[in-house]
């Protein structure tokens, strides 16, 4: 039988090259053949090192983008902690190597001193192998993000409540319109908004952190979208000071009856303010301190420039507020100083079980803040507060009558906006 051809892959100055017994050859392989292998060493372990930064960026990205939900959310407390756990939670450790989180951005050319942005900076160190040959120092891999709060709208109605159902109820037959404004409602529960009957929301948008009951009830222009808590916007205002020591005679349990025409002027009132006539509010802060205001129907009451802040000596008797049917109340805040913006402002703290209501039949154009934190506002039957700007911040928003609220003007009407958080997105 015939052997099979063997088939050489050498060719000829191959087969010479590796057959030459001279030395010199073996000479020149055992020259070669470490930086050969240094050459392919370095090409593996610089390969190694852009893995390293690869797995670096992921973390630094992940650690930008934690930090801003928390700068979404209000929680500028908790921002560098969340980011590194976030960071953390995608391969880094702080053992070989540093940290920063920025806010603003310290290293950003494009965004250094943006707010609404949040700076991750990572490194590592690695200490060269087959490198050493032409690396003589450790090698720092770093990189870095930064990630930014990309603002949706803007709200005029606040619900704060946080677990409860119906933190924003709308029945009956109410017509609630914001018009080129958003409802916020911060409540997790699965009825955290309820619209039933034969109510209808109209909104530039609705963010709610929980779920809705009665979506086909809703018109939005962007829809209704799963929201992030929003941080309560006033909650770092200084409150006007209360003095100390009681009321005299003049400023106690105040009445201005129907037939009457009265100029009423900034100070501390103690005990209730009930109006039912002619009203005017001179300019500033009027203290409602252990009792409430009540405008009864038929009263007129007019101000500009006004700040009604409700208080009292114990959170149960915090002063609340209530506009009966058939009164006619304009009232605007102050557009400038430190109380800007603020129409009825409650004390902090105060029963959560109150509940101030505007009851219907009244007219009402409030320019400016409604804000109770603590306890509910209520719209019965047929109020309307405007249109104009009017934001709404309270633990329970309740619509059983019409209301019409905008955003617009309110810069000229001193209202801080009420930002709300769309997206985070990375921008470096």
């Amino acid at each position: 039988m015939r052997k099979p051809a063997i088939i050489s892959t050498q060719t000829p100055k191959l087969r010479r090259l590796t057959s030459d017994r001279t030395g010199s050859v073996a000479a020149l392989w055992g020259l070669a053949l470490p930086v050969m292998v240094g050459f392919l060493g370095l090409g593996t372990e610089v390969g190694g090192w852009y893995i390293t930064q690869s797995q670096l960026q992921q973390a630094a990205d992940a650690g930008a983008v934690a930090g801003a939900l928390e700068l979404a959310l209000g929680e500028t407390a908790s921002l560098q902690t969340e980011a590194m756990i976030a960071a953390a939670s995608n391969g880094f450790a702080d053992t070989d190597g540093s940290h920063e989180v920025n806010h603003p951005p310290a290293r950003s050319p494009t965004f250094s001193g943006n707010r609404d942005t949040v700076e991750v900076y990572l490194d590592t160190r690695r200490s060269p192998s087959f490198s050493a040959l032409f690396i003589s120092q450790d090698i720092t891999i770093a990189a870095r993000a930064v990630a930014k709060v990309v603002e949706a709208g803007d709200a005029c109605v606040l619900a704060l409540e946080s677990t409860a159902a119906d933190a924003t109820g709308i029945s009956g037959t109410p017509n609630v319109n914001l018009n080129g404004c958003m409802l916020a409602v911060n409540s997790s529960s699965p009825e955290a908004l309820t619209i039933t009957g034969n109510a209808k929301l109209t909104a530039e948008a609705v963010s709610v952190v929980g779920d809705v009951v009665g979506r086909d009830h809703i018109v939005t222009t962007n829809g209704i979208l799963k929201g992030r808590r929003v941080a309560d916007p006033y909650a770092d205002k200084a409150p006007p000071p209360v003095p100390a020591g009681g009321c005299d005679s003049t400023h106690t349990n105040v009445r201005v009856g129907p037939s009457e025409t009265v100029t009423l002027t900034p100070g501390r009132y103690c005990g209730e303010m009930s109006l039912k006539g002619n009203v005017t509010l001179a300019p500033g802060v009027y203290i409602i301190d252990d009792g409430g205001l009540t405008i009864d129907g038929g009263a007129i009451v007019t101000g500009e420039g006004v700040t009604i802040y409700l208080t009292g000596s114990t959170p149960a008797t915090v002063s609340t507020v209530t506009v009966n049917g058939g009164a006619t109340v304009t009232l605007s805040a102050p557009t400038s100083g430190s109380y800007s913006g603020m129409l009825f402002w409650q004390a902090p703290g105060a029963t959560s079980s109150g509940v101030n209501r505007f009851n219907g039949g009244a007219t009402m154009q409030l320019k400016g803040a409604l804000y109770f934190p603590t306890q509910e506002i209520q719209f019965t039957g047929g109020a309307t507060t405007g249109p104009q700007c009017t934001k709404v911040v309270s633990r329970v928003v309740t619509f059983k009558g019409n209301a019409n609220m905008k955003a617009d003007g309110c810069k000229d009407a001193g209202v801080d906006d009420i930002k709300i958080a769309g997206q985070v997105t990375l921008v470096e």
